[in-house]
């Protein structure tokens, strides 16, 4: 019995701009990754919108140091860990740790420096 095969495409006359699938592959390859307190390496992605909002609200509020306030956001920064982390085990972590993590995901996947500042004037 015969099997199907494809037809080999024709190369395209087009020229690709941005090949989303090969960043991609760069990118996993290169990830940087948090380990856990398991010994678990755990890659860091990038963030949602939401997600990042959600960041910048919880610094504010670390900022502001309203004790009441941080209480009720340790529940919030776990589920936001866990949201960017899959499987990463936030429960264990303190609130200090947490924000920790939190600071180091958005650090990894913030946009690259262009230098390190050296050669800029005062107020720039």
């Amino acid at each position: 019995m015969a099997t199907k095969t494809s037809k080999p495409t024709k190369p395209s006359s087009r020229t690709v701009v941005l090949n989303l699938q090969k960043v991609r592959a760069e990118r996993s390859a290169t990830a940087p990754v948090i380990v856990g307190p398991d010994g678990v390496e755990y890659p860091i992605g990038g963030i949602p919108l939401d997600s990042f909002l959600a960041i910048l609200e919880l610094q504010q509020a670390m900022a502001s140091g309203d004790s009441g306030n941080l209480a009720t956001m340790l529940p919030q920064v776990k589920a936001l860990v866990g949201e960017l982390l899959p499987g990463f085990p936030a429960g264990d972590l303190t609130l200090d740790e947490l924000m920790l993590v939190i600071n180091v995901i958005q650090a990894g996947t913030g946009p690259e420096p262009t230098g390190d500042g050296s050669d800029d004037e005062p107020g720039e």
